[in-house]
């Protein structure tokens, strides 16, 4: 018998055919578990999610509710500002309201409120903001905040922008004295007024003369519940103005301040008289009057304008138009009519058209003068103070070479009594110009009544110099004004030394 084993009778699970594909099949199965478990992905591994420690506090944190982002806050009352907070030291707040350039217009501790507040749990927080010294309209934040007590660094911290108040326009008025009032000089007078949105409710009172001089001043503050959110509020001053000659004319003059450029951002004035008029040697005719005073302003330097009355006839100029015109008068009383002014129209200097179309209507308008103390002061129907002159003498120079002059040069003119040959005269009046565009160069001499003498005689003289005060043109010879027939307004000629 052979030992050679038949194939045919091996059992099916020894044959090479299954054991191969059994081990193909558990090797799939393997694989397959592999992929599922993401053996042969390129993420990194889910970690299992860590056992739950035991929970903490909350982070520190402060939040704004009232007033909201962007809200324009009331600041005639106090603002009320609330909040909420978490973990914070002691629970404590600190709230404040801060302009555009950081700084702190109002400040307030306070602690949150709360049942868990001193376990670090949540709680709220209130304060009122007493916002003032700020121009309503103004821009600015609240800050709340909360710092560590050791360090004082800020732990939690939140802000909101904010409009302090609605903007209000600066405005400032007197109404003590009113316009065109006397006013009593013999004592410290007092001035009264009101204004509103202004800095830190600042008022500056001043009185000025119709030359313009100060002759004195005070500063004062508005005073009222609302001035420090810009409301309304009154002021008050008194001037001691016992050294002004009476009855000189002038104005009252409040006005305010920006502290940023000095310019004035509100101002109010009223023409008055510095005391009871005091008789004097003018009469409103005769004289060349200067105007001094515009409806209570001064008038342009370099744009005189002056008037003379004569027997019911009236002439002058304007400052660019010469005019003409008719009037009555008496002791009093002061009508003016038929005034025709020439048709020129000046460009320089600045606002000199817009000056005349202001003069002419308030000349048109006279209903009263006064010529106390040396001054004409001419009234309209409600008895105001409309236009103030001071005698003058007026003219023109000219020189025959037309060139322009360097803007060094200086223009002197004086008038002086002459009445004395081969003697120097009294100077009663002078006024020095800067570089003119002429010739012709106008020009205005103011002088005092009380200086002249009708007995005498009296002249007027002009130079220009340069810079080193060499000597380019002269008046050869001394014009004779006022007295002894001689005219107010004369023209001078120039030459060469």
């Amino acid at each position: 018998m052979s030992n050679t084993s038949n194939p045919e009778t091996k059992p099916t699970w020894q044959k090479p055919a299954y054991i191969i594909g059994g081990v193909i099949i558990i090797a799939l199965l393997i694989l397959g578990v592999l992929a599922a478990l993401g053996a042969f992905s390129d993420k990194e591994p889910t970690p299992a999610p860590p056992i739950a420690a035991p929970s903490q506090p909350g982070a520190p944190h402060i939040s704004i509710i009232e007033p909201v982002n962007g809200a324009v806050l009331n600041i005639a009352h106090p603002v009320q500002v609330k909040g909420e907070g978490q973990a914070l030291i002691e629970g404590n707040v600190v709230v404040q309201a801060i302009d555009a350039d950081g700084n702190v217009l109002a400040q307030e501790a306070t602690t949150l409120k709360g049942d868990n507040v001193g376990a670090g749990g949540k709680g709220a927080w209130s304060v009122e903001l007493k916002v003032q010294d700020v121009a309503p309209g103004s821009k600015g934040e609240i800050v709340a905040f909360s710092t560590d007590s050791k360090s004082g660094d800020p732990v939690a911290e939140t802000s909101v922008a904010v409009t302090f108040g609605q903007p209000i326009e600066s405005g400032i008025s007197i109404q003590q004295p009113t316009q065109g009032a006397v006013l009593d000089i013999t004592r410290p007078v007092e001035v009264k007024g009101e204004g509103q949105g202004l800095f830190e409710g600042n008022v500056i009172v001043q009185a000025i003369s119709h030359s313009g001089a100060l002759l004195a001043d005070a500063v004062t503050t508005l005073q009222g519940k609302d001035v420090g959110a810009g409301g309304k509020g009154d002021w008050s001053v008194a001037l001691d103005l016992q050294q002004v000659v009476p009855g000189t004319p002038g104005q009252i003059v409040a006005f305010s301040t920006d502290p940023a450029n000095g310019a004035r951002v509100a101002e109010a004035s009223v023409a008055v008289i510095f005391g009871e008029a005091v008789s004097g040697p003018s009469t409103l005719e005769g004289p060349l009057w200067s105007l001094t005073l515009l409806n209570g302003s001064q008038p342009l330097d370099d744009a005189p304008i002056y008037i003379q009355f004569e027997d019911g006839k009236l002439n002058g100029s304007a400052g660019c138009n010469t005019y003409t015109g008719d009037y009555q008068s008496d002791d009093k009383n002061l009508a003016v009519r038929s005034v025709v002014a020439t048709r020129k129209a000046c460009n320089e200097p600045a606002g000199v058209m817009e000056q005349e179309q202001t003069y002419l209507p308030l000349l048109k308008e006279a209903n009263s003068y006064s010529t106390a103390n040396g001054m004409l002061t001419i009234f309209d129907a409600s008895g105001a103070p409309a236009l103030t002159f001071s005698p003058a003498v007026a003219g023109e120079l000219n020189y025959k070479e037309r060139i322009a002059l360097p803007d060094t040069v200086q223009v002197v003119v004086t008038l002086e009594d002459v009445s004395q040959a081969d003697a120097l005269g009294q100077v009663i009046g002078q006024v020095i110009m800067a570089a003119p565009a002429g010739p012709p160069i106008p020009f205005i001499v103011p002088y005092n009544l009380n200086d002249v003498d009708p007995a005498h005689t009296y002249g007027v003289r002009a130079q220009i110099t340069d810079a080193d005060g060499s000597l380019l043109f002269t008046s050869a010879s001394t014009y004779h004004v006022i007295t002894q027939g001689n005219p107010s307004y004369v023209e001078i000629e120039l030459s060469h030394p």
